[in-house]
């Protein structure tokens, strides 16, 4: 891979989160040679979950994270639904990996650096769309 340069690929795809994952597989199987760059570790399904079938009790605090170490390390990554003792291992550390924004223009940039991206941060949930979920704003 280190001879490879940039010129010998159809596309660059950023991310293996589900928009950069299902774009690779689109263009790989439409016979594109694709680089696919995630940044974070492979997520190995069991061995990584370390929280998977814990109950509450078995957590040091229940499954909350304690307000001081959220307000020091994922004062951003707090904002998602899904962000709790389970979960946080799965998010970025806020204090270790800043970014700013401009000024009145806040942006809440929930991050997963893991193969996957995001996707394992929906706590196992991802609904089918229907027809009408595709056609309600014409009922509006």
């Amino acid at each position: 891979m280190a001879s490879e340069t940039r010129a010998d690929f159809d596309a660059i795809v950023v991310g293996s989160g589900i928009s950069g994952g299902w774009a690779a597989k689109e263009l790989t199987e439409r016979g594109l040679k694709v680089l696919l760059l995630e940044r974070g570790r492979e997520v190995v399904h069991r061995r990584d979950y370390v929280t998977e079938n814990k109950t509450s009790w078995e957590l040091p605090y229940r499954g909350q994270v304690p307000e001081a170490i959220v307000e020091r390390d994922y004062f951003v990554q707090k904002q998602c639904y899904a962000f709790t003792d389970y979960t946080k291992h799965f998010f970025v550390n806020d204090r270790e990996n800043p970014y700013a924004t401009p000024d009145g223009k806040p942006f809440p940039w929930i991050r997963g650096y893991q193969l996957g991206g995001r996707s394992l941060l929906w706590q196992l949930q991802s609904y089918r769309l229907s027809g009408l979920d595709c056609e309600a704003y014409m009922l509006d």
